[in-house]
Protein backbone atom coordinates (compact mmCIF):
# COMPACT_ATOMS: atom_id res chain seq x y z
CA UNK A 1 0.00 0.00 0.00
CA UNK A 2 3.49 2.42 0.36
CA UNK A 3 3.42 2.28 -3.43
CA UNK A 4 -0.24 2.98 -3.94
CA UNK A 5 -0.15 5.92 -1.52
CA UNK A 6 2.86 7.48 -3.45
CA UNK A 7 0.98 7.10 -6.88
CA UNK A 8 -1.63 9.25 -4.79
CA UNK A 9 0.35 11.45 -3.49
CA UNK A 10 2.32 12.09 -6.78
CA UNK A 11 -0.83 12.27 -8.79
CA UNK A 12 -2.07 15.32 -6.85
CA UNK A 13 1.10 16.86 -7.03
CA UNK A 14 0.94 16.72 -10.64
CA UNK A 15 -2.51 18.13 -10.81
CA UNK A 16 -1.46 20.85 -7.61
CA UNK A 17 -0.44 23.51 -10.38
CA UNK A 18 -3.71 23.67 -11.90
CA UNK A 19 -5.57 23.44 -8.65
CA UNK A 20 -3.46 26.23 -7.69
CA UNK A 21 -4.48 28.25 -10.19
CA UNK A 22 -8.60 27.54 -9.51
CA UNK A 23 -7.64 28.63 -6.00
CA UNK A 24 -6.11 31.36 -6.84
CA UNK A 25 -8.55 32.63 -8.67
CA UNK A 26 -11.42 32.06 -5.90
CA UNK A 27 -9.36 33.97 -3.49
CA UNK A 28 -8.82 37.14 -5.53
CA UNK A 29 -12.52 36.89 -6.45
CA UNK A 30 -13.85 35.91 -2.69
CA UNK A 31 -11.55 38.97 -1.18
CA UNK A 32 -13.35 41.30 -3.37
CA UNK A 33 -16.13 39.85 -2.21
CA UNK A 34 -15.54 40.23 1.48
CA UNK A 35 -14.05 43.77 0.73
CA UNK A 36 -17.46 44.68 -0.46
CA UNK A 37 -19.62 42.73 2.51
CA UNK A 38 -17.17 44.42 5.34
CA UNK A 39 -17.93 48.30 3.47
CA UNK A 40 -21.58 47.47 3.10
CA UNK A 41 -22.08 46.44 6.66
CA UNK A 42 -19.70 49.03 8.05
CA UNK A 43 -22.08 51.75 6.55
CA UNK A 44 -24.95 49.93 8.09
CA UNK A 45 -23.15 49.60 11.79
CA UNK A 46 -22.51 53.35 11.18
CA UNK A 47 -25.18 54.66 13.57
CA UNK A 48 -28.11 56.60 11.43
CA UNK A 49 -30.46 58.99 12.43
CA UNK A 50 -34.04 58.11 13.21
CA UNK A 51 -36.71 60.17 11.84
CA UNK A 52 -39.47 61.59 14.12
CA UNK A 53 -42.40 64.03 13.23
CA UNK A 54 -43.90 65.95 16.65
CA UNK A 55 -47.03 67.23 16.07
CA UNK A 56 -49.48 69.19 18.43
CA UNK A 57 -48.57 72.12 20.54
CA UNK A 58 -45.83 72.73 19.14
CA UNK A 59 -45.72 76.32 18.83
CA UNK A 60 -45.61 76.21 22.92
CA UNK A 61 -42.10 78.27 23.66
CA UNK A 62 -41.31 75.55 26.40
CA UNK A 63 -41.33 72.64 23.61
CA UNK A 64 -39.51 74.57 21.05
CA UNK A 65 -37.20 74.66 23.72
CA UNK A 66 -37.17 71.75 24.68
CA UNK A 67 -36.76 70.27 20.97
CA UNK A 68 -34.03 72.94 20.77
CA UNK A 69 -31.98 71.17 23.30
CA UNK A 70 -32.65 67.61 22.37
CA UNK A 71 -31.33 68.76 18.83
CA UNK A 72 -28.54 70.49 20.13
CA UNK A 73 -27.61 69.73 23.73
CA UNK A 74 -29.15 65.71 24.22
CA UNK A 75 -26.93 62.38 22.76
CA UNK A 76 -29.95 61.56 21.23
CA UNK A 77 -29.14 63.89 18.61
CA UNK A 78 -26.90 61.45 17.29
CA UNK A 79 -29.58 58.78 16.34
CA UNK A 80 -32.80 60.75 16.60
CA UNK A 81 -33.73 63.35 14.19
CA UNK A 82 -36.97 65.29 15.28
CA UNK A 83 -38.89 66.85 12.31
CA UNK A 84 -41.66 69.42 13.15
CA UNK A 85 -45.36 68.75 11.19
CA UNK A 86 -48.58 68.78 11.07
CA UNK A 87 -50.61 65.65 12.37
CA UNK A 88 -52.16 64.51 9.12
CA UNK A 89 -48.31 65.51 7.07
CA UNK A 90 -47.11 63.21 9.74
CA UNK A 91 -49.31 60.67 9.05
CA UNK A 92 -48.91 60.42 5.48
CA UNK A 93 -45.10 60.78 5.98
CA UNK A 94 -45.15 57.65 8.13
CA UNK A 95 -47.25 55.37 5.27
CA UNK A 96 -44.62 56.73 2.65
CA UNK A 97 -41.69 55.66 5.28
CA UNK A 98 -40.30 58.91 5.23
CA UNK A 99 -40.35 58.91 9.37
CA UNK A 100 -40.52 55.98 11.40
CA UNK A 101 -42.76 57.55 14.34
CA UNK A 102 -44.47 60.90 15.23
CA UNK A 103 -45.40 62.31 18.91
CA UNK A 104 -48.63 64.20 19.06
CA UNK A 105 -48.22 67.08 21.67
CA UNK A 106 -51.98 67.64 23.35
CA UNK A 107 -52.95 71.26 22.92
CA UNK A 108 -52.25 73.33 26.27
CA UNK A 109 -50.15 70.79 27.47
CA UNK A 110 -47.57 72.61 29.23
CA UNK A 111 -50.09 74.61 30.57
CA UNK A 112 -51.52 71.83 32.09
CA UNK A 113 -48.42 70.45 33.28
CA UNK A 114 -47.71 73.65 34.99
CA UNK A 115 -50.91 73.57 37.17
CA UNK A 116 -49.94 69.35 38.14
CA UNK A 117 -52.32 68.22 35.27
CA UNK A 118 -49.69 66.36 32.62
CA UNK A 119 -51.50 64.64 30.13
CA UNK A 120 -50.45 61.88 27.69
CA UNK A 121 -48.71 62.24 25.28
CA UNK A 122 -49.78 59.98 21.89
CA UNK A 123 -46.86 58.01 20.19
CA UNK A 124 -47.80 56.55 16.83
CA UNK A 125 -46.19 54.25 14.55
CA UNK A 126 -46.86 50.48 12.84
CA UNK A 127 -46.70 47.09 13.66
CA UNK A 128 -43.62 46.38 12.13
CA UNK A 129 -41.05 49.01 14.19
CA UNK A 130 -40.25 46.57 17.11
CA UNK A 131 -36.89 47.61 17.70
CA UNK A 132 -35.24 51.14 18.66
CA UNK A 133 -38.87 52.65 18.04
CA UNK A 134 -40.58 50.08 20.51
CA UNK A 135 -37.44 51.67 23.02
CA UNK A 136 -38.14 54.86 21.99
CA UNK A 137 -41.60 54.81 22.84
CA UNK A 138 -41.02 53.77 26.04
CA UNK A 139 -38.72 56.61 26.99
CA UNK A 140 -41.51 59.40 25.38
CA UNK A 141 -44.09 57.17 27.65
CA UNK A 142 -42.30 57.24 30.65
CA UNK A 143 -39.44 59.77 30.67
CA UNK A 144 -41.87 62.36 30.15
CA UNK A 145 -44.25 61.44 32.53
CA UNK A 146 -42.48 60.28 34.87
CA UNK A 147 -39.50 63.04 35.53
CA UNK A 148 -42.41 65.68 34.43
CA UNK A 149 -44.40 64.47 37.51
CA UNK A 150 -41.54 63.92 39.55
CA UNK A 151 -39.43 67.10 39.53
CA UNK A 152 -42.99 69.28 39.61
CA UNK A 153 -43.32 67.39 43.11
CA UNK A 154 -39.69 67.81 44.35
CA UNK A 155 -40.04 71.95 43.18
CA UNK A 156 -43.52 72.27 44.84
CA UNK A 157 -42.39 70.30 47.52
CA UNK A 158 -39.01 72.39 48.35
CA UNK A 159 -41.03 75.67 47.59
CA UNK A 160 -43.83 74.67 50.12
CA UNK A 161 -40.75 73.54 52.77
CA UNK A 162 -39.59 76.86 52.27
CA UNK A 163 -42.51 78.48 52.90
CA UNK A 164 -43.66 76.37 56.01
CA UNK A 165 -40.24 76.89 58.10
CA UNK A 166 -38.10 79.78 56.75
CA UNK A 167 -38.75 83.19 56.14
CA UNK A 168 -37.05 86.13 54.02
CA UNK A 169 -35.63 83.56 51.51
CA UNK A 170 -37.01 83.92 48.27
CA UNK A 171 -38.41 80.29 47.53
CA UNK A 172 -38.41 80.46 43.63
CA UNK A 173 -34.73 80.98 43.66
CA UNK A 174 -34.50 77.61 44.82
CA UNK A 175 -37.09 75.95 42.78
CA UNK A 176 -35.41 77.75 39.76
CA UNK A 177 -31.92 76.25 41.03
CA UNK A 178 -33.15 72.82 41.66
CA UNK A 179 -35.05 73.00 37.86
CA UNK A 180 -31.47 73.20 36.76
CA UNK A 181 -30.38 70.46 38.69
CA UNK A 182 -33.46 68.37 36.94
CA UNK A 183 -32.47 69.61 33.41
CA UNK A 184 -28.61 68.61 33.50
CA UNK A 185 -29.82 64.99 35.53
CA UNK A 186 -31.52 64.79 32.09
CA UNK A 187 -28.97 66.12 29.75
CA UNK A 188 -26.50 63.95 31.64
CA UNK A 189 -28.15 60.65 32.11
CA UNK A 190 -25.92 58.88 30.06
CA UNK A 191 -22.77 59.42 32.41
CA UNK A 192 -24.85 56.92 34.61
CA UNK A 193 -23.74 53.70 32.53
CA UNK A 194 -21.43 52.08 30.74
CA UNK A 195 -21.94 50.69 26.90
CA UNK A 196 -19.82 47.84 26.30
CA UNK A 197 -20.12 46.61 22.87
CA UNK A 198 -19.02 42.96 22.07
CA UNK A 199 -18.03 43.56 18.14
CA UNK A 200 -20.07 42.69 15.10
CA UNK A 201 -21.16 39.46 15.51
CA UNK A 202 -20.43 36.36 18.50
CA UNK A 203 -18.06 38.50 20.17
CA UNK A 204 -15.37 39.36 16.38
CA UNK A 205 -15.22 42.68 14.71
CA UNK A 206 -16.04 42.99 11.37
CA UNK A 207 -13.39 42.39 9.46
CA UNK A 208 -13.02 39.17 12.08
CA UNK A 209 -16.16 38.02 11.05
CA UNK A 210 -15.63 37.30 7.12
CA UNK A 211 -12.19 36.45 7.90
CA UNK A 212 -14.02 33.35 8.96
CA UNK A 213 -16.65 32.84 6.94
CA UNK A 214 -14.28 33.55 3.64
CA UNK A 215 -11.89 31.63 4.16
CA UNK A 216 -13.94 28.38 4.88
CA UNK A 217 -16.18 29.23 2.29
CA UNK A 218 -12.48 29.51 0.09
CA UNK A 219 -11.94 26.16 1.75
CA UNK A 220 -14.56 24.17 0.92
CA UNK A 221 -14.64 25.26 -2.76
CA UNK A 222 -11.01 24.57 -3.12
CA UNK A 223 -11.32 21.25 -2.93
CA UNK A 224 -13.57 20.94 -6.02
CA UNK A 225 -11.10 20.69 -8.97
CA UNK A 226 -10.13 17.28 -7.27
CA UNK A 227 -13.62 16.01 -8.54
CA UNK A 228 -11.45 15.33 -11.73
CA UNK A 229 -8.76 12.33 -9.56
CA UNK A 230 -11.82 11.33 -7.94
CA UNK A 231 -14.38 10.71 -10.09
CA UNK A 232 -14.27 7.30 -12.12
CA UNK A 233 -16.19 5.23 -13.76
CA UNK A 234 -13.78 2.56 -14.40
CA UNK A 235 -13.16 0.67 -10.88
CA UNK A 236 -11.00 -1.95 -12.27
CA UNK A 237 -8.03 -0.80 -10.45
CA UNK A 238 -9.57 -0.99 -6.94
CA UNK A 239 -11.41 -4.36 -7.98
CA UNK A 240 -7.70 -6.04 -8.82
CA UNK A 241 -6.64 -4.51 -5.56
CA UNK A 242 -9.09 -5.82 -3.52
CA UNK A 243 -8.46 -9.03 -5.21
CA UNK A 244 -4.73 -8.91 -3.87
CA UNK A 245 -6.20 -8.60 -0.02
CA UNK A 246 -5.99 -4.59 -0.35
CA UNK A 247 -9.04 -3.81 1.83
CA UNK A 248 -11.16 -0.95 0.36
CA UNK A 249 -10.68 0.81 3.76
CA UNK A 250 -6.44 0.85 3.04
CA UNK A 251 -7.19 2.32 -0.07
CA UNK A 252 -9.82 4.94 0.57
CA UNK A 253 -7.00 5.74 3.52
CA UNK A 254 -4.51 6.02 0.99
CA UNK A 255 -6.52 8.51 -1.18
CA UNK A 256 -7.56 10.41 1.35
CA UNK A 257 -3.75 11.36 3.49
CA UNK A 258 -2.91 11.59 -0.37
CA UNK A 259 -6.10 14.64 -0.61
CA UNK A 260 -5.02 16.14 2.48
CA UNK A 261 -1.72 16.38 1.64
CA UNK A 262 -2.41 18.43 -1.34
CA UNK A 263 -5.15 20.71 0.68
CA UNK A 264 -2.10 21.23 3.42
CA UNK A 265 0.35 22.61 0.55
CA UNK A 266 -2.52 24.69 -1.15
CA UNK A 267 -2.96 26.25 2.59
CA UNK A 268 0.18 27.00 3.23
CA UNK A 269 0.45 28.80 0.01
CA UNK A 270 -1.88 31.24 0.55
CA UNK A 271 -0.72 31.82 4.63
CA UNK A 272 2.53 32.18 2.84
CA UNK A 273 1.21 34.53 0.58
CA UNK A 274 -0.64 36.52 3.21
CA UNK A 275 2.49 36.24 5.59
CA UNK A 276 4.52 37.79 2.24
CA UNK A 277 1.49 40.38 1.98
CA UNK A 278 1.40 41.55 5.18
CA UNK A 279 5.41 42.33 5.24
CA UNK A 280 5.17 44.29 2.28
CA UNK A 281 1.92 46.24 3.07
CA UNK A 282 2.84 46.49 6.89
CA UNK A 283 1.94 50.35 7.23
CA UNK A 284 -1.84 49.41 5.40
CA UNK A 285 -2.13 46.05 7.35
CA UNK A 286 -1.14 46.78 10.67
CA UNK A 287 -2.33 44.79 13.32
CA UNK A 288 -5.30 43.10 10.65
CA UNK A 289 -3.04 40.63 9.38
CA UNK A 290 0.29 40.09 11.03
CA UNK A 291 2.66 36.64 10.81
CA UNK A 292 1.65 35.67 14.74
CA UNK A 293 -1.99 35.92 13.73
CA UNK A 294 -1.32 33.33 10.40
CA UNK A 295 0.68 31.14 12.75
CA UNK A 296 -2.32 30.42 15.03
CA UNK A 297 -4.87 30.93 12.19
CA UNK A 298 -3.41 27.94 10.61
CA UNK A 299 -3.38 26.08 13.91
CA UNK A 300 -7.19 25.98 13.86
CA UNK A 301 -7.16 25.05 10.19
CA UNK A 302 -5.79 22.26 11.04
CA UNK A 303 -8.73 20.23 11.99
CA UNK A 304 -10.93 22.04 9.35
CA UNK A 305 -9.13 20.53 6.45
CA UNK A 306 -8.85 16.95 7.92
CA UNK A 307 -12.78 17.13 7.93
CA UNK A 308 -13.00 19.02 4.28
CA UNK A 309 -10.79 16.39 2.64
CA UNK A 310 -13.48 13.80 4.65
CA UNK A 311 -16.00 15.59 2.60
CA UNK A 312 -14.40 15.99 -1.07
CA UNK A 313 -13.86 12.34 -0.89
CA UNK A 314 -17.70 11.57 0.70
CA UNK A 315 -19.00 14.27 -2.12
CA UNK A 316 -16.90 12.75 -5.20
CA UNK A 317 -18.06 8.99 -4.04
CA UNK A 318 -22.05 9.93 -4.29
CA UNK A 319 -21.37 11.69 -7.71
CA UNK A 320 -21.49 9.01 -10.81
CA UNK A 321 -20.11 11.39 -13.58
CA UNK A 322 -17.95 14.58 -13.34
CA UNK A 323 -20.60 17.30 -13.79
CA UNK A 324 -22.59 15.68 -11.22
CA UNK A 325 -19.64 15.95 -9.20
CA UNK A 326 -18.94 19.34 -9.64
CA UNK A 327 -22.63 20.51 -9.73
CA UNK A 328 -23.42 18.30 -6.22
CA UNK A 329 -19.97 19.66 -4.52
CA UNK A 330 -20.46 23.31 -5.54
CA UNK A 331 -23.93 23.46 -4.21
CA UNK A 332 -23.60 21.59 -1.18
CA UNK A 333 -20.90 23.51 -0.20
CA UNK A 334 -22.30 27.07 -1.07
CA UNK A 335 -25.38 25.96 0.83
CA UNK A 336 -23.83 24.43 3.98
CA UNK A 337 -21.43 27.77 4.26
CA UNK A 338 -24.78 30.14 3.61
CA UNK A 339 -27.11 28.54 6.21
CA UNK A 340 -23.74 28.39 9.02
CA UNK A 341 -23.37 32.52 8.26
CA UNK A 342 -20.35 32.54 5.73
CA UNK A 343 -21.47 34.43 3.31
CA UNK A 344 -23.94 36.46 5.28
CA UNK A 345 -23.97 37.11 8.96
CA UNK A 346 -25.90 34.93 11.16
CA UNK A 347 -27.42 37.08 13.07
CA UNK A 348 -29.67 38.07 10.11
CA UNK A 349 -31.32 34.70 9.72
CA UNK A 350 -34.30 33.22 11.63
CA UNK A 351 -33.64 31.42 15.13
CA UNK A 352 -34.17 28.27 13.97
CA UNK A 353 -31.76 28.68 10.84
CA UNK A 354 -29.14 30.08 13.82
CA UNK A 355 -29.91 26.72 16.22
CA UNK A 356 -29.95 24.52 13.09
CA UNK A 357 -26.52 25.95 11.74
CA UNK A 358 -24.54 25.36 15.21
CA UNK A 359 -24.88 21.44 14.29
CA UNK A 360 -23.93 21.56 10.84
CA UNK A 361 -19.52 20.89 10.22
CA UNK A 362 -19.55 23.68 8.68
CA UNK A 363 -21.24 25.85 11.51
CA UNK A 364 -18.93 24.57 13.83
CA UNK A 365 -16.09 25.03 11.52
CA UNK A 366 -16.64 28.69 11.47
CA UNK A 367 -17.22 28.32 15.14
CA UNK A 368 -13.94 26.94 15.43
CA UNK A 369 -11.93 29.56 13.58
CA UNK A 370 -13.51 32.57 15.41
CA UNK A 371 -12.18 30.68 18.82
CA UNK A 372 -8.31 32.63 17.10
CA UNK A 373 -9.72 35.91 17.39
CA UNK A 374 -11.76 35.58 20.20
CA UNK A 375 -9.25 33.36 22.39
CA UNK A 376 -12.59 31.17 23.63
CA UNK A 377 -12.66 27.92 22.14
CA UNK A 378 -15.61 25.43 22.77
CA UNK A 379 -14.04 22.40 23.13
CA UNK A 380 -17.62 20.62 21.60
CA UNK A 381 -16.24 22.16 18.20
CA UNK A 382 -13.16 20.46 17.79
CA UNK A 383 -15.11 17.37 18.74
CA UNK A 384 -18.45 17.48 16.16
CA UNK A 385 -15.30 18.37 13.62
CA UNK A 386 -14.13 14.71 14.46
CA UNK A 387 -17.35 13.18 14.32
CA UNK A 388 -18.24 14.93 11.15
CA UNK A 389 -14.70 13.85 9.69
CA UNK A 390 -15.47 9.77 10.65
CA UNK A 391 -19.06 10.29 9.24
CA UNK A 392 -17.65 11.58 5.73
CA UNK A 393 -14.77 8.86 5.46
CA UNK A 394 -16.64 5.91 6.56
CA UNK A 395 -19.75 7.40 4.40
CA UNK A 396 -17.56 7.10 1.89
CA UNK A 397 -16.01 3.79 1.94
CA UNK A 398 -19.72 2.69 2.54
CA UNK A 399 -20.59 4.12 -1.15
CA UNK A 400 -17.48 2.47 -2.41
CA UNK A 401 -18.34 -0.92 -1.25
CA UNK A 402 -21.32 -0.53 -2.61
CA UNK A 403 -20.68 0.84 -6.06
CA UNK A 404 -17.68 -2.38 -5.88
CA UNK A 405 -20.40 -4.77 -5.09
CA UNK A 406 -23.25 -3.74 -7.29
CA UNK A 407 -20.31 -3.99 -10.68
CA UNK A 408 -19.15 -7.18 -9.06
CA UNK A 409 -22.54 -8.69 -8.90
CA UNK A 410 -23.29 -7.04 -12.80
Amino acid sequence: MKKYLFLQIKRMLKFLPFVLIVTLVLTIGLSAAATGMISIFSNEEEKQSVNIGISGDTDNEYIKWGMSALQNLDETRFYINLINMEEADAKKALQKGDITAYVVFPEDFVQNALHGDVDKVRFVTTNGINDIITLLQNELTQIITRIMVYSEKGVYGLSDAIYENTENINRWDYATMLSIEYIDLIIHRSDVYKVQELGFSAGLELQDYFICGISLLLLCLMGLPYAVLFVKKDHSLRKLMLSRGHSGFSQLLCEYTAHLTAMLLLTAFILAAASFASGILEDTLGDFINKDFIISFAKVLLPVLIMLSAFNLFIFELADNMVSAVLLHFFSSLGLCYVAGCIYPIFTFPVVIQRLSAFLPTGMAREHLASCFTGISDPLNPLGILIYTLVFFFGSLAVRTRKLTREGKG
